[in-house]
């Protein structure tokens, strides 16, 4: 949408898809997002939209020899007329949603009637900002903001790109990371435990949770793969989280994160994000590319050049990564607070999100599936993943879907925990029940947990995920005041395991974790017993019971 070119004389290149081609204005002194400026624009030659993902140094002796810096990205919608109208009548009105340029814009001609003899003349307008909650008197947005939002590097700094990557790598090398391959494709992320650190604990970085999906990144050169957390690849769902990755500076690296939909209040919202999760067709993909944007907030980094840095300490991985995710665009580091998080979640409540994830600032990275106490979750609302084993169908407009029967897995069994009818509109309902009738099954897929369904039940085979927010558990083990957050392609059934235990899958047994690599790691919480009858030696018919209570005798 917007380039900074380091020419012969510096300026911003506005450009605005019109028609599948990219009409571009050189701005000499940049946006304004003061109404009262009005900034000259010149029309250049138009340029293929393939154009906007371009960031490189111009060699001398070429056409516009100099860095470009790609300054902003976003998306444009042309308002009161379409864009041909526009250019042709001279006055070109529109609405920006990218990184840094929000809101309405206008484009004037002032060069009026081009005069005979004078055909060869630029072009002249002016960009001017409208009057609305994106304007800001006070801002100089040019100063405030001068880095590329796919490198994360000021145009001055392009030219000296390869330097800033050994850099980085050399600052790896003296923080002790080893050389090592990771290969992102294969890496198991670092998983959470949900209770036994509080808000205050010094030592620990405290940093949002995000609704979203966990995606690690790998890059190899100009190859950029995109993994969810089950391995299976999700590069062609996020291409533009592919390029901005690409552009990173380092030429081999690996990042962990989340990839996040923001909603019209600017909160993360997972249902947003499933539009984008369940497009498979490229048309659908290069849609929703436009409709449903996305970020990847990074707040971890694995490797960079031939350095793993798996082993090192949290809190240095974090300060590499703030060397290599520097941007504001559609990649950025997840920022955090070191030893108090309670402003943080003082923000939480404030604007209704999720949580804080709170994680151990000198702690190695530890790959799943196992759970650390290294990094616990602090949820200001349960959220959890279930299995869809069946549905029931309600009254009038929801006779065919009422709620979805989802169920987790305990002690191996898969155990129902109830219905969730809440967060099921009409337009979900339509995309759920082809996958829901083909997986349909005559007998039961889960023992026990089963409530009523007064108007027919249909079960399913165990193989969807949904995402679901609860207040607590009932005491017969069900999900209070649920609601459906929807389907999810990166986790598999078997890895839902929440249950009405008080710490869940937090009480870590043995934690994986040797005396040398974790003295201080310890194992805090309540446990609730389950199956009690459950035979453990058969020859000698001694159960679980038995041992618990042989254990509370010595």
């Amino acid at each position: 949408m917007c380039h900074l070119h380091d020419a012969r004389r510096r300026h911003w290149d506005l450009r605005l898809e019109v028609g599948g081609t990219l009409k571009s204005f050189a701005v000499p002194r940049g946006p304004s997002l003061r109404p009262k400026d009005k900034r000259l624009a010149v029309r250049t030659e138009d340029h293929p939209l393939s154009y906007l993902d371009f960031e490189d140094v111009i060699p001398e002796g070429s056409y516009g020899a100099g860095p470009m810096i790609a300054w902003d990205r976003g998306r444009v919608r042309y308002v009161e007329r379409s864009a041909e109208e526009g250019l042709a009548a001279g006055k070109l009105d529109f609405e920006l949603a990218g990184h840094k340029l929000r809101g309405r814009w206008a484009l004037v001609k002032t060069s009026g009637r081009r005069e005979p003899g004078r055909e060869g003349e630029p072009e002249q307008w002016l960009l001017l900002k409208k009057g609305d909650a994106w304007a800001d008197e006070d801002r100089d947005i040019v100063a405030e903001e001068p880095l590329s939002v796919l490198s994360g590097l000021s145009v001055e700094e392009l030219r000296e790109a390869s330097a800033i990557a050994e850099g980085v790598e050399e600052r790896a090398a003296e923080l002790g990371a080893k050389v090592g391959e990771v290969e992102g494709r294969r890496v198991h992320p670092m998983l959470c435990a949900t209770d036994g650190v509080g808000l205050s604990e010094r030592g620990f970085l405290y940093e949002l949770k995000l609704d979203g999906v966990r995606i690690v990144a790998d890059k190899r050169g100009d190859e950029v793969t995109l993994s969810y957390r089950t391995g299976r690849t999700a590069t062609f769902s996020y291409p533009e989280i592919a390029r901005a990755v690409r552009a990173l500076v380092p030429r081999r690296v690996v990042l962990d994160g989340e990839i996040v939909a923001f909603d019209q209040t600017g909160k993360p919202s997972f249902q947003r994000l499933a539009r984008r999760i369940h497009a498979t067709r490229p048309a659908d993909v290069r849609r929703l590319e436009v409709e449903v944007p996305v970020v990847y907030a990074v707040f971890d980094l694995l490797a960079v050049g031939e350095r793993d840095l798996r082993r090192l300490p949290l809190a240095a991985r974090k300060e590499l990564l703030a060397e290599v995710v520097r941007g504001k665009g559609s990649v950025r580091a997840l920022d955090h607070l070191a030893d108090d998080g309670r402003p943080l979640w003082a923000f939480c409540e404030e604007m209704d999100l999720e949580g804080v994830v709170a994680k151990r600032a000198d702690s190695p990275y530890r790959e799943g599936p196992r759970r650390y106490l290294d990094w616990v979750k602090v949820k200001r609302e349960r959220e959890d993943d279930f299995v869809v084993v069946g549905w029931t169908r309600g009254e009038g407009g929801r006779s065919r879907l009422g709620a979805l029967d989802v169920a987790s897995f305990e002690d191996g069994e898969l155990v129902v925990r109830g219905k969730v009818g809440s967060g099921l509109g009409e337009a979900l309902i339509d995309e759920l029940m082809p996958t829901l009738s083909e997986l349909a099954v005559a007998e039961a897929p889960a023992e026990r947990g089963w409530v009523g369904a007064k108007r027919g039940r249909t079960f399913v085979r165990p193989e969807l995920v949904a995402n679901v927010r609860y207040q607590s558990w009932t005491d017969d083990g069900h999900l209070r005041a649920p609601v459906f957050g929807g389907l999810r392609v990166d986790i598999e059934p078997q890895d839902c395991t929440a249950s009405p235990r008080p710490t869940d899958e937090a009480l870590i047994e043995e934690a994986g974790t040797s005396s040398d690599e974790r003295p201080d790691t310890r194992v805090v919480g309540r446990l609730t017993l389950t199956n009690q009858r459950k035979v453990f030696w058969p020859d000698e018919g001694y159960t679980k019971g038995d041992l618990c209570d042989y254990y509370e005798a010595i």
